[in-house]
């Protein structure tokens, strides 16, 4: 009897290691179920409110909403809500660069001056397209600007807004240093009109919305009935209030977009399968040029976690007025994490490093946030 219960123990644990190898999707359902608890510790402990989508090796292993899209009407986030992307209009800008790159109708070593004439010669023919995708022109950013609350919410012309508030002295010799920069962006954005002869709009549009599915994805506008669309808060004397409301002229090129996860996930998959740029023109735009700056993007080398291996990291953040985004493309893997958040509080970068622990079995030293809003 003894040898035949060691024989069914071991014909147990010899089926049930058969049955995990064939049917991975179990570990994706417990790393699914694990994501979903990981993040909400932050909507309890953090006031996280939000959208995450996961994905690895092109399949999504979690895209789920969390807490509130309005507080008003106690709408629900949902993985299909659509969030303001602040910054993270720039990668979008630099792949429109890089196509035109690859049509032959623009050149990094460029200057300015070549394509707005308008533009100030004394800085306009120092300062190239490579400067400003790399936020190493030395013009100082337009964010900084006392003036520019006096001018925020109402429609301002592109060519007049680089000539008021992008063209200021500048702080440094182009090339020399890096400045995290919005004017950049927004002449590169002026630059794709002059060249296209349409509007930025109308350009990530044609140029990448459309050619990545991106159907749920755009161009914001405050007073369009855009379904489905989050509201950004901030918080005042412990009380949340609606994010400071803006002319999305302002932001531009920099930061004027607004998406859902679910459609970074078909940009992501876009980018992977070369519908918006080819391979060799990707390799160049992922190249970090200045430090961990590439065209676009923040590119940096990092070891997989429990291992020795390298692999590269691709990401960008971005916040506007009550709204923050963050994606993260661990590239070796497929990795991709999008966290977009309507709420302040939530650390999304350390989301981003517990949300990666999981897929790869680490446990989590979560540091939990005390919500003071509450």
């Amino acid at each position: 009897m003894r040898m035949i219960r060691i024989f069914l123990r071991i014909s147990f644990l010899t089926f049930t290691l058969i049955f995990l190898f064939f049917h991975p999707s179990l570990s994706a359902q417990n790393q699914t179920v694990k994501i979903d608890e990981f993040v909400k510790i932050y909507q309890n402990d953090a006031a996280f409110n939000g959208s995450v989508l996961v994905a690895k090796n092109g399949v999504v292993v979690l895209k789920k909403g969390y807490g509130l899209a309005n507080r008003g009407s106690k709408v629900l986030n949902t993985s299909y809500t659509k969030f303001r992307i602040g910054s993270i209009t720039k990668p979008f800008t630099a792949i429109v660069i890089m196509q035109l790159l690859e049509q032959k109708k623009i050149a990094l070593n460029e200057y300015i001056s070549t394509y707005l004439p308008y533009y100030r010669k004394d800085i306009g023919n120092r300062v190239t397209i490579h400067h400003l995708l790399t936020h190493t022109s030395g013009i100082p950013s337009y964010t900084s600007n006392q003036r520019l609350s006096e001018v925020s919410l109402d429609p301002y012309p592109v060519e007049d807004f680089i000539k008021d508030y992008c063209s200021d002295d500048l702080l440094f010799e182009p090339g020399t240093e890096y400045q995290y920069n919005n004017s950049g962006y927004f002449i590169l954005g002026g630059i794709i009109e002059a060249i296209t002869g349409k509007t930025y709009e109308e350009v990530i549009k044609e140029f990448v919305l459309e050619k990545a599915g991106m159907m749920n994805s755009g161009y914001d506008h405050p007073r369009l009935n855009i379904p489905d669309r989050a509201t950004g808060y901030t918080v005042n004397s412990g009380k949340y209030e609606k994010g400071r409301d803006m002319n999305m002229s302002i932001p531009y090129a920099a930061g004027a977009l607004f998406s859902t996860v679910e459609d970074f996930f078909l940009w992501d998959q876009a980018i992977n399968n070369g519908k918006l740029l080819d391979s060799g023109t990707m390799d160049i735009m992922f190249e970090p040029q200045f430090k961990s700056c590439a065209y676009g993007w923040f590119c940096v080398n990092d070891t997989i976690p429990g291992t020795s291996e390298i692999e590269t990291i691709i990401s960008h953040s971005g916040a506007i007025n009550g709204f923050n985004a963050i994606i993260e493309r661990r590239v070796e893997e497929k990795i991709l994490i999008v966290i977009f958040c309507n709420s302040p509080g939530a650390n999304l970068g350390s989301m981003c490093t517990g949300i990666n622990n999981i897929l790869h079995g680490i446990p989590n030293n979560v540091r939990k946030f005390v919500d003071p809003y509450r």
